[in-house]
């Protein structure tokens, strides 16, 4: 399924470069790489910081995201 395209954020410009704002999976993405991160973990388990690489994490937090996006997407269509 294709990403809806929702604008969180207006466009950022610097030097007449930029990018078009921030999309809903990539704030939920943002807010679970936020949390992930935010868990210091323990000595048996470990965290993200220990364990995973940027690039792991990035990827994991997409993956909720686009849960996200999904349980979002079934709510809506459930409602009248």
């Amino acid at each position: 399924m294709p990403e809806p395209k929702v604008e969180m954020f207006a466009p950022v410009v610097i030097d007449g470069n930029g990018f078009g704002g921030c999309t809903m999976l990539d704030w939920f993405a943002g807010q679970a790489l936020a949390g992930m991160l935010a868990y210091p973990g323990d000595l048996s388990a470990g965290s993200y910081h220990n364990n995973s690489s940027p690039d792991d994490a990035a990827e994991v937090a997409y993956h909720f995201a686009e849960a996200m996006m999904k349980r979002r997407a079934a709510l809506a269509e459930s409602q009248p």
